[in-house]
């Protein structure tokens, strides 16, 4: 995508195609987000790996606050 677009515009529109299919009430923004900090991460250290464990670190998260405070749903 960084061949005819700006980075920030790459950025963007993969944060905000990865938010539109975790689609829910409330969830495009802040999923919109952690993507976009996946997308710095990869960038900023050219692994996979860096954004791999954010993205199961805040999956073990979401999922701790299901099991110990009873929410209902991910984020």
């Amino acid at each position: 995508m960084t061949r005819v677009l700006p980075l920030p515009a790459c950025v963007a529109a993969s944060s905000t195609l990865f938010a539109a299919l975790h689609l829910g009430p409330g969830n495009l923004l802040p999923i919109a987000v952690l993507s976009a900090v996946c997308d710095v991460l990869y960038l900023r250290t050219g692994s996979l790996a860096a954004p791999l464990l954010f993205h199961a670190g805040w999956n073990a998260y979401e999922l701790a606050g299901i099991l110990v405070l009873g929410r209902e749903a991910f984020v």
